[in-house]
Order: structure tokens, then C-alpha cells, then sequence
């Protein structure tokens, strides 16, 4: 049996994916970059906010200033937070295990914060030993770093963790851990292909069926 859980936030705890692409999309525009939605699913769940910004200034071959691009996008995002939804089968399960006492934390590729602003939004702070977020990992999703530094952060062994993602490359870096990994796809992340995952969720819902905690 497992021991502890560690959750993605974006697409996993809250609907924000949508608005992550429309701040993205809304900035890039500005520099008659079209960044379509088949672009944008290749970056979900990807690296850290520098990593992906960099990327995608190679993949336009533009020399633009990624602090900037950060800072606009951050701008944009906290002034529509309004459109963000919680997935609520995620803070059910939240609930249930934390009154289990089973140590959670989360790993997100997105800046503390960020984390910090999306979680006090929706009081999910309190259920997490640890919060993890990608500022300070070299490598990113879907390198194992985060993953691993966020077990070694609540002492628990690699193989002893449940990973619950939405994205591929989120599935990808928990595998690369070692973890028992469980997607959980939503609309943005439906069409790939989670046959590596360990198991694969219509909704959390489904999670008291696997029985491995």
C-alpha cells in the first residue's frame, strides 16, 4: 500500500488550464504570435514558468524579454481569477484523506506565487504537508525533479508516493520517479495518449475504487 499522495494543481485541483491559455494567447498576440490551442497542450504541466517562456521564444524564433512576458502573463491572470473553477470530486478527496491523516503535498510547475493566490482563493492550503512549487527546480516536468524533491520533503520513499496528474508530461515525470501514477484527463489533455500511467481516472471520483492506500 501507498503512503502519501501528491497532487498537480492546475487541471487536477482547479479548472484553470483555460486561463492559463488565454493569458498566453492574449500576450503573445501582442506581438502577432498566433499561439493555438494544438501549441498549448504540448506545454501543459511543463517545466516552470522561465522554461516555458524561453521555449516558446525559440519556437517563434523572437528575441523577446521572458521576465517581461512572466510579468504580463501574471498580470492578465490574476485580474481574470474570477474564471477559475475548483474541481470539486479533487477537494472531496482532499478531504477524505486528509481526515485519513495520509501526509499530501503538491507539486506544480507554476510559481509559488501563483500556487500561493490559487490555493488561499479556494482555502486548499491546509490540507498539504508540502507545496512545491517550480521556481527552484533546475529541471522541470517531465523531468522527475519536482516530484522527488517534493518526497523528500515529506520523507517519504519515491515508491511509496501516488502522483495524481492531468497532463502528459506531468504522467511522464512521475513515472520517471519511480511513483504509482494516476491521470486524471480533462478537456485540454484528453486526446494523448496515458497508457504509462499507472491508472487512468474519468474524475477522482473514481479513486476510492483503486483501493491502494
Amino acid at each position: 500500500m501507498k503512503k502519501a499522495v501528491i497532487f498537480d494543481m492546475d487541471g487536477v485541483l482547479v479548472d484553470s488550464e483555460p486561463l492559463h491559455y488565454e493569458s498566453e494567447k492574449t500576450i503573445l498576440q501582442t506581438y502577432g504570435l498566433d499561439f493555438t490551442r494544438e501549441v498549448h497542450k504540448n506545454y501543459i504541466g511543463y517545466a516552470n514558468e522561465l522554461k516555458f517562456w524561453q521555449d516558446l521564444c525559440h519556437l517563434y524564433n523572437v528575441e523577446l524579454d521572458t521576465s517581461m512576458l512572466m510579468k504580463k502573463k501574471m498580470e492578465y491572470f490574476y485580474a481574470h481569477l474570477d474564471k477559475i473553477v475548483l474541481i470539486e470530486p479533487a477537494k472531496k478527496l482532499l478531504e477524505n484523506l486528509h481526515s485519513r491523516k495520509i501526509p499530501l503535498a503538491l507539486a506544480s510547475s507554476s510559481n509559488r506565487e501563483l500556487i500561493d493566490k490559487i490555493l488561499g482563493t479556494f482555502s486548499l492550503g491546509h490540507f498539504f504537508k508540502v507545496i512545491q512549487s517550480g521556481d527552484n527546480i533546475k529541471n522541470g516536468k517531465p523531468a522527475p525533479d519536482i516530484f522527488l524533491k517534493t518526497a523528500e520533503l515529506i520523507s517519504t520513499d519515491p515508491a511509496e508516493c501516488i502522483v495524481i496528474e492531468d497532463s502528459l508530461n506531468g504522467v511522464k515525470a512521475g513515472k520517471a520517479a519511480g511513483m504509482t501514477v494516476i491521470a486524471v484527463p480533462n478537456e485540454y489533455t484528453r486526446s494523448f495518449d496515458f497508457s504509462m500511467a499507472d491508472y487512468t481516472l474519468e474524475s477522482l471520483d473514481e479513486f476510492h475504487k483503486l483501493e491502494i492506500l
